[in-house]
């Protein structure tokens, strides 16, 4: 059986199957890479800061200081419930 890419809608649905509901920001499921799961915590989905500050960038033709100046504001420091996502850096 082929194991569905990271973001994929397929790959969303069996992780929500094996871990239960988690909070997903829309449009950015392109920079999905994993599922954290820890003691203590609800599993939550894990993006690549990376890969987010590049797709806000070029859908809206900013700047990088422009595109990280938004994502630390409006997404790294949203707060969407106790499955919110991480975000990993690289």
């Amino acid at each position: 059986m082929k194991t569905p890419k990271p973001g994929s809608d397929e790959w969303i649905a069996a992780m929500t199957d094996m871990f239960g509901p988690m909070a997903i920001f829309d449009g950015f499921n392109d920079c999905l890479v994993g599922v954290c799961s820890r003691f203590g915590i609800e599993d939550h989905f894990i993006y690549d800061d990376r890969k987010i500050v590049t797709q806000l960038m070029r859908e809206n033709t900013w700047d990088e200081n422009e595109a990280e100046e938004f994502f630390d504001f409006n997404i790294r420091g949203a707060w969407i419930g106790d499955t919110t996502p991480s975000f990993l850096s690289r």
